[in-house]
């Protein structure tokens, strides 16, 4: 039984599942079982049963599975030991099984964060509490169900037999719900890598390399010769050959011998996999060849050893302190400064209910603000478009992404926000209700006589043929009943596809999570993501969908409007998905990165008045209350001379920045799609302002376009700052300033990084070079400084590096906040003030923190 100090090792037989806490990937399938732990040759057995809970099931028949939902309602804990899920042939899963891997201080043994790490997808507690599943896509290169591999692993709990298992097919494994990391399944590419690596034949070769002789290096060297692989900044290529070459000249320049150079390399690879499993045999020809253009124990081995002892990945030309130098003052890291949302701009009621939102929640006012224009142009999409030049409209439907780390009252504004749109719907579906049932039966009733014409004129009743055929064509063009629908949280693209089309045309899609970023960036299908919604959604265009399986679809003018609230780790390198950033996708969102208020907020602030709820409600049902013309075209805004003057003179401003060498050169598939959505944020803002019968018949005026370029300029460098981070461009800055508030609020006087990984697991699993470029950088700017190990290094795997902190950490970080406080006007400043801008003093102060 697993050590109750581990709340994740706490499930066992007849345990609570946490059953909403499965991925919809699984759950979904009809590939459902229920078990129970029964003994059978004097040992415990998980026995697959049906829904019965009496007759077995088998891995491979399906006719013995269930749906996800039905397997659900039959469990029974008194019954029962659990539910499973069973790996078919033609699903795109693979399960790893590794057993007797928890240690009773919460922590993986080695080998098993290794494959955790590697692999980087959904993982689980087994029932026995002191294993692991983990559930990725991808092929195993094996034509087997699956094999399983024990040889030298380290048990974590005595008298429990540690093992990896993989399989592919016809293995069904039990299911908790109990998650360990990752809570999303995820294409795996190293799983192949990882396969290879336990289960390919080894054959290493003899002890010499062209003749010369090698003394044995010290286990010292052969760490301090992986350390240096591992600080390696080089793109693979097509196989990583490139690498592997550079690796190679790392074992020679440390005197390796060449199996000792071989399990180096190995070493390494278990850390930083090659796109290619390397034979021995090539591995050795490549240590060859590095032995004959690198001098043994020479130059590479003294500049390694400098690198080693700084940390740093780029070689300078000065000597790397001693712990006995003295230290330096650290150098400030650099972020990048954002503004803050320009509520003043917002039109009433908008810019009381942002504001007070903001203050009730303390939250930056950029998520409120950028919430509450969604609301108000998913309330009017598709019924009005803008005039913006000649023969230039744009739907004013709207795609904001603002980027929050967790705490920080996401669920409270949206709800806040979202609360007219459902109210709305809620209404709409208790008007409607009754005629879509009436509607369904009719439908129904027809749809099965049709079905009794067909078989009476398959008979050869002519009458009954004619009938068949008639009856036909009228339930082709006769649109199918739907309850009213404004508003979906989180769904597939092939979902939204079916929602537009039976709402026509018109749809808000809103969520705090990042499922949808998932889905956009095709993370279940390889890479490539089905778009087509989400690009014909933002312009507007006519969306046409023909498939086997779920027929075809066409929805004219579609009009789509998403709105959403995402951690940054969710979009972290999306930009580099071929589908994301190849076909626009990242071009047509307005982004907000806001400065966090978490540590600085208010306790019991004011709660949003209740007028100020109702006339922001009272404005969005307003909106929504336009209605749709009979010939099925949007109304016109146009500008008034003055607007269309200041848009133009913007237009000519934003063209300057996509010239090269521009502001927005880099990001000219965003800059591209500025002013469209400035004439959009404009009309929105207009509609909200015009009180009157039909809003769209007054022109655009000054007020609203200027305030929409506001908003385009403070959307610049929050563009800049999202659009780096999904490109990785940002640097390791955000890490370096992460783990340097963990150290002082640690009071850290000496620390490894393994203590640095536990600490952040959440953030740096599955990107180890993350938390290496951070601490690299913290070294470089002279907050922290490697610590000399002794020589004399213990047997098995190599301690993890240390460092030392710089003795005056806490009085520079006190020294900043002490600044910071001096500047602010008291504690009132982080109320109301952080929606206005008094932030701005504060981060001109982020020279340190």
């Amino acid at each position: 039984m697993a050590s109750n100090r581990h709340p994740k090792a706490s499930l066992h037989p007849n345990s609570t599942i946490d059953f909403d806490a499965i991925p919809t990937l699984l759950t979904e399938r009809d590939q459902w079982v229920l078990w129970r732990e029964v003994e059978r040759d004097g040992r415990p057995t998980k026995i697959p049963y049906q829904c019965d809970g009496i007759t077995e099931a088998k891995s491979d028949d399906r006719s013995t599975w269930a749906s996800f939902d039905d397997v659900r309602a039959a469990y029974d804990p008194n019954r029962h030991s659990g539910v499973g899920f069973v790996f078919a042939d033609d699903d795109p899963f693979f399960g790893v099984d590794l057993d007797s891997c928890i240690l009773p201080d919460d922590e993986l043994v080695p080998w098993a964060n290794e494959v955790v790490n590697c692999l980087s997808t959904y993982a689980e507690v087994s029932p026995s509490g002191v294993g692991l599943k983990l559930i990725g896509i991808g092929d195993l290169p094996t034509e087997k169900t699956g094999r399983t591999f024990r040889k030298g692993l380290t048990p974590a709990v005595e008298g429990k037999t540690p093992e990896i298992a993989m399989w592919r097919c016809k293995r069904y494994f039990t299911i908790t719900g109990n998650v360990w990391g990752s809570t999303r399944i995820y294409q795996c590419p190293g799983v192949a890598a990882l396969w290879d690596r336990l289960f390919a034949p080894s054959k290493p070769k003899p002890n010499a390399t062209n003749g010369k002789v090698q003394a044995n290096a010290s286990n010292d060297q052969l760490r301090l010769a992986v350390a240096a692989m591992c600080r390696m900044d080089m793109t693979d290529g097509n196989d990583g050959s490139r690498r592997l070459y550079a690796a190679a000249c790392r074992c020679v320049g440390w005197n390796l011998s060449d199996q000792e150079a071989l399990q180096a390399i190995r070493s390494y690879a278990s850390i930083q996999p090659f796109p290619k499993n390397w034979p021995d045999g090539e591995i050795m020809q490549r240590v060859r060849d590095a032995s004959a253009d690198v001098d043994r124990g020479g130059e590479l081995r003294e500049r390694e050893q400098w690198l080693a002892s700084r940390g740093n990945k780029i070689a300078g030309q000065q000597l790397p302190p001693s712990a006995d130098d003295p230290w330096s003052d650290p150098e400030p890291i650099e972020r990048p400064v954002v503004p803050p949302f320009p509520v003043e701009v917002l039109p009433e009621p908008l810019r009381s209910w942002v504001a007070a939102t903001a203050e009730a929640t303390q939250v930056p006012a950029d998520l409120p603000g950028l919430l509450a224009l969604a609301v108000c142009a998913g309330a009017v999409a598709r019924r009005v478009e803008v005039v913006a030049g000649r023969k230039w409209r744009e739907p004013i439907n709207l795609y904001v992404a603002c980027l929050l780390d967790p705490g920080n009252r996401k669920s409270a504004v949206f709800a806040s926000a979202m609360r007219p749109l459902r109210a709305i719907e809620h209404e709409l579906i208790e008007s409607a209700g009754p005629d879509v049932a009436r509607l369904a039966a009719d439908r129904r009733m027809r749809e099965a006589e049709l079905k009794e014409l067909e078989r009476k004129g398959a008979k050869g009743c002519g009458e009954s043929r004619e009938g068949a055929c008639e009856l036909a064509a009228e339930l082709a063009v006769e649109p199918v009943a739907s309850m009213p629908k404004l508003l979906v949280d989180d769904a597939t693209a092939e979902a939204i596809e079916m929602h537009l089309a039976s709402q026509c045309g018109r749809l808000v899609v809103a969520g705090c999570e990042g499922g949808l970023f998932d889905v956009m960036a095709g993370r279940y299908s390889s890479g490539m993501g089905n778009l087509d919604c989400f690009l014909k959604g933002h312009a507007g265009d006519d969306l046409r969908v023909d498939r086997v399986e779920r027929g075809s679809l066409n929805v004219p003018r579609c009009c789509l409007t998403l709105a959403y609230a995402v951690q940054p780790e969710v979009i972290r390198g999306l930009a580099g998905r071929p589908s994301f950033r190849g076909r626009g996708l990242i071009g047509r969102f307005l982004y907000s990165v806001p400065e966090t208020t978490l540590g600085r907020r208010r306790i019991n602030p004011e709660p949003v008045s209740e007028i100020i709820d109702a006339r922001y409600e009272t404005i969005v049902r307003r909106l929504a209350r336009v209605p749709d013309r009979d010939d099925g075209l949007p109304e016109l805004m146009n500008l008034t001379t003055s607007a269309s003057r200041h848009f133009e003179a913007w237009q000519h401003e934003v063209e300057g920045w996509l010239a090269e060498g521009g502001r927005l050169f880099e990001l000219r598939d965003w800059g591209g799609k500025l002013c469209g959505l400035t004439a959009r944020l404009a009309a929105v803002m207009h509609l909200v302002s015009v009180d009157d019968l039909e809003p769209w018949t007054v022109p655009i005026d000054e007020p609203a376009i200027v305030a929409a370029i506001e908003i385009g300029r403070w959307a610049v460098p929050h563009a800049e700052a999202v659009i780096g981070l999904m490109t990785g461009s940002t640097g390791p800055a955000d890490d370096a300033v992460y783990v340097l508030r963990w150290i002082r609020e640690s009071g850290l006087r000496e620390f490894s990084r393994r203590d640095a990984h536990v600490h952040g697991r959440a953030r740096f699993d599955g990107e180890p070079n993350r938390l290496d470029d951070a601490l690299e950088l913290l070294v470089d700017r002279g907050w922290i400084r490697p610590v000399t190990e002794d020589s004399s290094i213990r047997r098995g795997r190599p301690a993890s590096p240390r460092f030392s902190v710089h003795p005056e950490i806490e009085n520079a970080a006190t020294r900043s906040h002490n600044t910071q406080k001096s500047v602010e006007a008291g504690p009132e400043s982080i109320s109301v003030n952080c929606v206005h801008g008094s932030l701005q003093s504060e981060k001109r102060m982020r020279g340190v923190l």
